[in-house]
């Protein structure tokens, strides 16, 4: 679409692209979305739970959880609640929905996190690369060290706190024994559990 405006002496025109996507679907279950094929547009609702410098967590009234990536910082916040509409993906084992619409429903809502599944042996991280699997609450104790804060729980596997949110003051913790409470929502090569980092 083009916009353009005149003076009799000057001119002025900007180019604005539309891309149409289809209509926006009725919201379903976190568990009903994911039941379709991967590149399926799909609507869910939900609050905000944690985010990061490129997506953020959605957790829907079941409880199932799902990652919005943005690939840039969201802007929501946490406690948000919000229709998310996109294209379903998988990538790094784990469901997300990539490139969203986020339609704003309300702000303010207050944010009650599940039990924590605790990220302590090889076997965790594996079972987390085995088929496709929706973001989950974790917490791992240890001693980050390196550029990226990570974290490893036995030779080999690790837990990242891959593109935490900048708020977030990683390299406060290298090199301290420190527990990690996040949402997993990638496993990288079925050896390093990528999470959210958002609590110590």
């Amino acid at each position: 679409i083009t916009f353009s405006a005149g003076n009799g002496v000057q001119s002025f025109s900007t180019v604005i692209e539309v891309t149409q996507k289809g209509d926006i679907p009725d919201p379903v279950a976190i568990e009903a979305a994911v039941a379709n094929e991967k590149g399926t547009w799909v609507s869910v609702e939900g609050l905000v739970m944690a985010k990061n410098k490129k997506g953020y967590i959605l957790m829907d009234e079941a409880g199932k959880s799902i990652y919005a990536h943005v690939n840039a910082a969201p802007e929501v916040a946490v406690g948000d609640k919000v229709q998310l509409t996109g294209n379903l993906d998988v990538y790094n084992n784990f469901y997300q929905i990539a490139n969203p619409i986020t339609m704003p429903l309300s702000k303010g809502n207050k944010v009650t996190y599940p039990e924590p599944v605790v990220i302590d042996a090889a076997e965790d991280i594996t079972a987390s690369a085995e088929g496709n699997h929706l973001p989950f609450y974790i917490q791992a104790t240890g001693v980050p060290t390196g550029n990226y804060g990570d974290m490893v729980i036995v030779e080999g596997y690790k837990v990242s706190p891959f593109s935490t949110d900048p708020s977030v003051p990683v390299a406060d913790y290298l090199d301290k024994n420190v527990k990690y409470s996040g949402y997993a929502y990638q496993n990288y090569k079925g050896q390093t559990l990528n999470i959210i980092l958002f609590a110590i």
